[in-house]
Formats: structure tokens, C-alpha cells, sequence
């Protein structure tokens, strides 16, 4: 929703509190804010609290600020006040925008400073014209703060669930960490950087996160692999010492780590090390190398300066010492929409799969103390003659949760546990909906037009219908009607909120057809 207030910045404080109010209070999820407020008011920070804390129903409203297009280490206010967000600007080249970046836009530069979050893109954005039509042009942290406003927009679709200060959270700790910039400070959400916050904001990493992808997150310390001597070193700005060249040692720090297996593993790490380049500007880096199902081989490296270039001794670890080098890891199992397992033995290992939608799967050989879980979002199809097979101290899993559910109601859950020694075989379909054992994946219903408005045509190819029910995407039932043998059906979808919803159509010989259509 659109609620104006001033270009120019003359408004009362009576007009930003109406307006922040009117926001929560109509039903905005996110407040996005591309201003600043010249003048601290106890009435505008209790309605950004209100806000913060009473809006979307209790779960609280993200509430987005710009920083400030000052070049100052001030961020401005209220994007400075603990409740609120603050975005920065990037460049194109990826620097904290400043009047010397690469755009060449030099009577700029974005706020920084403690208060800061992240950044964002803030220079030559497209976007439509107040007056009409477009520009190509829009800059300033008024431009990154609707990027970031977007992206969190993206994070509450994916699970609107999470309470605004879990979604803040998960903005913040999926931020690119740009290895031109050392994130040097812990803060509540990780690493942080004076100049860009928790850094870039990732839209991907961001939803991946929010949909409650299985991942395995952890802190881990490395090991020194190789040490080159008397290497020539040039340090630019940037780091730690000053700008020259030294001889240093080159020590190489990696880790090994393992995780539980899944199929294409997505692995985000990052080290407080500096990259191999030379010369070296103080670039984080941490490569990840060696993927494989269940591991990976993180690397990062430190330099012992021993003399500068005037023979002069220095003695210091840049940018710390071997044995204070951490990685920090996140691997995530890729989620695909449908997935299919052929037959798979595993031992002593965890297993971790998961469909969006919908899984098939075949037979499974658990050994030793090894774990499976499976996870669909609709539906985990065993088919005929499947067999799961158990050692002592084996575990199988399998569950059907909606990625995207508010509810706790283990109604809208279906769950299998294999404990026993015994092969499990059979033909056999977990589903968060209320299906017949005779619902077949074989033919589907045509629905049109798709997506809808307000009126939805079920066709049955040739089938007559008897029955249809549609369910939301959290399992609940929103229609529910018989028909007196009708090849075509005309459903009325007024009524119906807009999202995506799965049609059960049950024809007359009893057999029920799944669609999936999509109201807007």
C-alpha cells in the first residue's frame, strides 16, 4: 500500500505516526521507509514500536529505513533506533557507496557505521517514475532500502510464519560476506563490518533459509596444510599493517568437514582468513573445494610478515594466527519440487531428503547406526514392493509437512517410522491431505483459466465427476461439493484468498484426480 507523506520532507510528527499506524494497522506486513526523520519524537518511535511488535497479527512488521546519503559513520534517524532496519548503498563494483566508487557518482556516499545492517544496490537502478513511465537512474539509499524491503517480502512469503525478529535474522545472517571488506566484529546476527554491516543482501540464501531447508550449521577450527617460506608479499590497503611489500610465510589452513548426505549439496562458508591473491588487499576468503555427498574441503590462508621491504622485522600474523582461524558452514540440501530416490544403502551415516512437493522412492538399505529422513511437502509415494531394510540401530523417517504452515495441527502431518528390523514393502502414500487409498497419479483434471479470479472450469477429460474438494496449501478444506455426474464443472472462487491450491477430483468409478491451480 501506498501512503504519501512529503517528498521534500516537511511533515509533522502528527503525519509520521498517522502514517506508520495507518500501515500496520491496515494489514502492511513490511514498512518500508526511503527518508529520514530530522527530529527525535517519543510519539513516532512508540508507533514503530507498535508496530515492531503488534503488527501482522502479533507477529510484529519488518520495518525498513534508509541509512543516509551523507558519507557519514552516522547512521541517520530512525533507521539508527534499535526496532528499525538500516540499509546502506552499494556500488556496481561492490564498495560501500562513496563519492570516489566506480559508478562515478561523486557527490554521494551511503551512512555507515554502528547502527548499520546491510547493504544493498543504490546506484543506476530502473524503476517506474513518480510522473509516469521509467528511469534508469535511481540512487541512493532510498532505492536500497526498497531492495531489501522486497527481499524480506520474499522471506515472509516463504514462510509467513516467522515472527519479524526471526525474519530480521535470517535477512541478516544469509548477507554476502564481500571479500573485499573484513568482518572483523561479532554482532547478534554474525560477522560484521563497519562499512556494509552484515554485508549484501542474498535473496536466495535468504528464502532457502526461510522455507526451513534441512541444513547443518556450525562453527569449526582448521588445521594448517601448508607453509610457504620467504614469500614475497604486497599488501595493498586494506589489511591489517600498512600498504608495502614484505616477506612473510604463507601458511594454507583447511578443514574437512562432513555432513549428512544429500543429494547436490548447496554449502555457504566463510573463514576470518585472508584470500591467496597477491597483492593482497585484505579479502576474506574461503574456498570450498572437494564436494562430494556427505563432504567438503574448506580452505583460507594467514600470513606470518616477517620483514618489510627495508629489512625492517615485524613479527605479526595477518590477519590472526593460525589456530585462531574459525570456518563458519552451513550446507543445505537442495530443495527440488518433485524428487525421485532410486534404491540407496547407506551405513553408519545420516540421510537427509525433501521435496517441495512431492517424493517417490525406492528400496532402502540402512546399516549400522545410519539415520534417513524424508521429507515432502505433499506427498511421499512407496511404491510396489518397496523395502526398507534395517540393521540393529538403523532409523527410518518419513513425514509429510507443508513447507509453508502456520499450524501445528498434526492433522495436516502424516508421518512413518521405521524402527524394526523387519523389510517394509507394500504400496503405500503419505499425504498431508485427506486422500482416498485410490487416488491416482495418472491423469490430472484440466483447469482453466489458470490462475483465476473468480471462476474455475474442471474438466475430467471424458470422466464424469462426483465430487471435488480443494484444500489451501496448509491442508485446510475451503470447498467441498458432489456433482450429479458432470463431465465439466463451474466453481465459483470468489471467496477464496489468493494463493495456490490443490484440487482432489473424484470422477464416478471412484478413482480421484489431482490439479493444482493458482487464485489470484
Amino acid at each position: 500500500m501506498s501512503i504519501s507523506l512529503s517528498l521534500k520532507g516537511h511533515n509533522s510528527t502528527s503525519q509520521y505516526v498517522a502514517a506508520i499506524n495507518w500501515a500496520w494497522k491496515n494489514g502492511a506486513d513490511i514498512l518500508s521507509n526511503s527518508y529520514y526523520i530530522p527530529t527525535h519524537s517519543a510519539y513516532i518511535e512508540e508507533a514503530l514500536d507498535s508496530a515492531a511488535n503488534y503488527g501482522r497479527g502479533g507477529l510484529g512488521c519488518p520495518i525498513f529505513f534508509a541509512s543516509g546519503n551523507d558519507n557519514s559513520s552516522t547512521v541517520v534517524y530512525p533507521a539508527s533506533l534499535p526496532n528499525t532496519i538500516a540499509v546502506g548503498a552499494i556500488s556496481p563494483c561492490g564498495e560501500r557507496k562513496n563519492p570516489g566508487s566506480c559508478d562515478g557518482e561523486s557527490y554521494w556516499g551511503s551512512n555507515y557505521g554502528e547502527n548499520l545492517d546491510f547493504v544493498a544496490p543504490g546506484v543506476l537502478i530502473p524503476t517506474t517514475n513518480i510522473d509516469g513511465g521509467y528511469v534508469n537512474n535511481f540512487n541512493g539509499t532510498s532505492s536500497a532500502c526498497p531492495h531489501a524491503a522486497a527481499t524480506m517480502a520474499l522471506i515472509l512469503s516463504a514462510n509467513p510464519c516467522l515472527s519479524a525478529a526471526d525474519a530480521r535474522r535470517i535477512l541478516s545472517e544469509s548477507c554476502d560476506k564481500l571479500s573485499n571488506f573484513n568482518f572483523d566484529e561479532q554482532k547478534e546476527f554474525g560477522s560484521w563490518n563497519n562499512q556494509i554491516g552484515y554485508g549484501k543482501i542474498n535473496a536466495t540464501a535468504a528464502v532457502l533459509q526461510a522455507l526451513g531447508i534441512h541444513s547443518q550449521n556450525y562453527i569449526t577450527s582448521g588445521n594448517v596444510t601448508s607453509v610457504s617460506n620467504n614469500y614475497r608479499l604486497v599488501i595493498q590497503n586494506g589489511c591489517a599493517i600498512p600498504a608495502g611489500i614484505y616477506i612473510a610465510k604463507r601458511h594454507e589452513v583447511s578443514k574437512e568437514i562432513t555432513f549428512p548426505y544429500c543429494e547436490n549439496p548447496i554449502i555457504s562458508a566463510s573463514a576470518n582468513g585472508y584470500s591467496a591473491a597477491n597483492p593482497n588487499s585484505g579479502l576474506s576468503k574461503c574456498l570450498v573445494s572437494n564436494v562430494t555427498n556427505t563432504s567438503a574441503k574448506l580452505k583460507t590462508y594467514v600470513y606470518e610478515v616477517q620483514y618489510n621491504i627495508n629489512g625492517q622485522q615485524i613479527g605479526a600474523f595477518v590477519p590472526v594466527a593460525p589456530e585462531n582461524i574459525t570456518f563458519k558452514v552451513s550446507v543445505f540440501d537442495k530443495l527440488d519440487t518433485n524428487v525421485v530416490i532410486n534404491n540407496l544403502s547407506i551405513t553408519d551415516m545420516q540421510c537427509f531428503r525433501q521435496a517441495f512437493s512431492t517424493m517417490e522412492t525406492g528400496d532402502f538399505a540402512v546399516g549400522g547406526s545410519s539415520e534417513v529422513v524424508l521429507r515432502a511437502g505433499e506427498e511421499i509415494i512407496f511404491g510396489d514392493g518397496t523395502n526398507i531394510t534395517l540393521e540393529s540401530g538403523g532409523n527410518f523417517y518419513a513425514y509429510v509437512e507443508p513447507y509453508v504452515s502456520c499450524t501445528s495441527d498434526n492433522r495436516h502431518q502424516s508421518f512413518l517410522a521405521v524402527r524394526s528390523v523387519q523389510p517394509y514393502g507394500g504400496k503405500e502414500k503419505l499425504s498431508n491431505f485427506e486422500e482416498t487409498s485410490n487416488t491416482t497419479q495418472s491423469s490430472s483434471p484440466t483447469v482453466y483459466p489458470n490462475p483465476t479470479y473468480n471462476i474455475l472450469n474442471v474438466d475430467l477429460k471424458g470422466e464424469e465427476i462426483s465430487h471435488i474438494v480443494i484444500h489451501d496449501i496448509q491442508g485446510r478444506v475451503v470447498y467441498n461439493k458432489s456433482f450429479a455426474g458432470k463431465q465439466t464443472a463451474v466453481l465459483s472462487t470468489n471467496n477464496l484468498p489468493a494463493g495456490i491450491y490443490l484440487l482432489l477430483v473424484t470422477d464416478t468409478a471412484g478413482m480421484t484426480h489431482r490439479a493444482k491451480m493458482v487464485k489470484k
